[in-house]
Order: structure tokens, then C-alpha cells, then sequence
């Protein structure tokens, strides 16, 4: 589960990105459409630490639009499958809500206005890990291992799916099948518990190095 903010930050972050626009620049032509933005600013947007309200994120997607090859849509900063939290009882996929954005009808799915359907989240959840499920006979046995460690995936684990360039659920998925834990747990094992920053770093790129070689592996990857 993540918050909107932090979806919407991540998009914006990898749309400013791909036009290869540095956080100053950013910062500059969001000046023009109404965001007295420090590069600092434009940096806590991106890591979710700002309110997205209406008002911001349209001048964000202008300002994007601006630097980018192609006009930005609203919806483009709520792109992805993951489930975001619009408020303690509801809970929706992100691309839902982009959907929304982009007109269409709010159509809520029965169970979502309270937390009476659990199943629905984990069935969110499971499916991200479809492709992977004819990959072990033993699936079953750690599916909700995984649904686990989905939910609780942390800076580490998506660190490492930004820099292996792969799906936060490949992390969780090959995690589970190398070591039998999340990569964060495998981590701190590891390290011990009294590491310090330098042997977690250390520890956190050799296990990327394991991920990376499990995937390579893999046919599909």
C-alpha cells in the first residue's frame, strides 16, 4: 500500500526524468506556471512529502509538459497497479483513480468504502505475481508470504527494483525464492543487527548482485 502522494511524486519524478531535466530546471519552469519551487521542493514533491492537490499537480503535469517530448495528462501521474490509500476506508488501485482523472464514472467496487472485503486487496496483490504462478509447484506454500512482504516493502526494496530496473513484485517474488525472507530481512541477517550504514550499503548491493543473477536465470527475465 502506498499513499497518493508518494505515486504521484515517483511518476513525476520518472517523467522528469526521461527528459533528461535536472531538479533546478525543473524548478524554474514550475516558477512560470505558479510554483515557487527550490530544487529542494521539487525533491520532496517527488519523495511524496508534498500535499498533491488539484491545483499542484495540474501545474506540475503543465510544467512536465513543458520539458517533456509529449503533453502530460493529470492521469499520467497516477500511472501504475499499485494499491494507494484515498483515505482510511478507501482504498483503490492507482490506475483506477487515473481512470477517473481521465473521465470516467467513479464507480466504486463493492467492499472497497470500508475494510470488510479483505480478500480484495490480496487479490490485488496476488495478481502482480500472476506470471509467477505455474514458476513453482510450492506457490501456494509462500503466497501469502509474499502478499506480506508486498505490502510491507520498504526504502531497500524499492531501491533495489529502481536499480535492477525490474517490478517491485520481481524483488519481493525472487527475494522469497533465494532466501526464503524479504530482501530487508536477508539484509539484516546479514549485516547484524549493530551494522552500520557502510555494511548494510555493502550488504543491500551484494544482495542486488544475487537478485540480479536469480532473474538472469530465469527464462523470463
Amino acid at each position: 500500500m502506498r499513499q497518493l502522494s508518494d505515486v504521484i511524486g515517483g511518476n513525476a519524478k520518472t517523467i522528469r526524468l526521461r527528459a533528461h531535466i535536472s531538479m533546478d530546471e525543473f524548478a524554474r519552469v514550475a516558477k512560470g506556471f505558479g510554483l515557487k519551487w527550490s530544487s529542494s521542493r521539487v525533491g520532496d514533491f517527488e519523495a511524496g512529502r508534498v500535499s498533491p492537490t488539484l491545483p499542484t499537480m495540474y501545474a506540475v503535469a503543465a510544467a512536465l509538459s513543458t520539458v517533456s517530448a509529449k503533453p502530460v495528462r493529470l492521469a499520467d501521474l497516477l500511472a501504475g497497479r499499485e494499491l494507494v490509500e484515498i483515505s482510511p476506508k478507501l482504498h483503490l488501485p492507482a490506475e483506477m483513480v487515473a481512470k477517473a482523472l481521465a473521465g470516467a464514472p467513479i464507480d466504486i467496487a463493492p467492499g472497497l468504502k470500508d475494510r470488510q472485503d479483505a480478500n480484495y486487496e490480496r487479490s490485488i496483490v496476488l495478481g502482480r505475481f500472476k506470471r509467477y504462478l505455474t514458476a513453482d509447484q510450492d506457490f501456494d506454500e509462500f503466497a501469502e508470504a509474499m502478499v506480506t512482504d508486498y505490502q510491507q516493502a520498504g526504502l531497500a526494496e524499492r531501491r533495489a527494483a529502481s536499480d535492477l530496473n525490474v517490478e517491485l513484485e520481481d524483488v519481493v517474488y525472487w527475494s522469497r525464492k533465494l532466501w526464503g525472507r524479504s530482501l530487508s530481512q536477508e539484509r539484516d541477517i546479514r549485516a547484524g543487527v549493530e551494522s552500520n550504514a557502510q555494511r548494510r550499503g555493502q550488504v543491500s548491493r551484494d544482495l542486488k548482485s544475487e537478485l540480479k543473477d536469480g532473474m538472469g536465470s530465469d527464462g523470463d527475465h
